[in-house]
C-alpha cells in the first residue's frame, strides 16, 4: 500500500507529522478488473476467469462488474462473461468516457454538455 506523510499544523501551532494510507482495497480490485477487462477486449471474461486471473474472490468480482454493466462501462456478452463497453476503437472510447468522468467528477464541469452547446 501506498503512504503519504503529511506534516499537519494543529490548532494551537505545533506541527506534527502524520502518515495516510489513499489506497484503498475497493478501488484496487475496480483497476485491476478493468485492467484485465482491457487487455482481453474485445473478448469476453466470466467471472470465474476473472476471479481465477486476479486472485480477487468471486463474490468481489461479482459486484465489481455488476456495477461496471450498470454505469455503461462494461457490458454482458451472451456468452455468460462480460466485456468492457464496445466503441469504434474500444480503448479511446474507454479513455474518452473515463476522462469524461473525470472531469465532472473533479471539477464539476460536464463535458458532453460542453461539447454540445460548440
Amino acid at each position: 500500500m501506498e503512504e503519504t506523510t503529511e506534516r499537519i499544523e494543529s490548532k494551537e501551532g505545533q506541527h506534527k507529522e502524520t502518515t495516510r494510507d489513499y489506497t484503498r482495497k475497493v478501488y484496487q480490485n475496480l483497476m485491476e478488473v478493468v485492467e484485465l477487462l482491457e487487455k482481453k477486449a474485445p473478448l469476453s471474461m466470466t467471472q470465474k476467469q476473472i476471479a481465477l486471473a486476479t486472485g480477487i474472490s468471486k463474490a468481489i468480482v461479482f459486484d465489481v462488474c455488476w456495477n461496471l454493466v450498470k454505469r455503461g462501462w462494461a457490458e454482458e456478452a451472451g456468452d455468460g462473461g462480460v466485456r468492457l463497453q464496445k466503441g469504434t476503437n474500444e480503448k479511446d472510447a474507454f479513455m474518452g468516457r473515463m476522462v469524461i468522468r473525470l472531469v465532472r467528477d473533479t471539477f464539476g464541469v460536464d463535458l458532453n454538455e460542453v461539447l454540445k452547446e460548440k
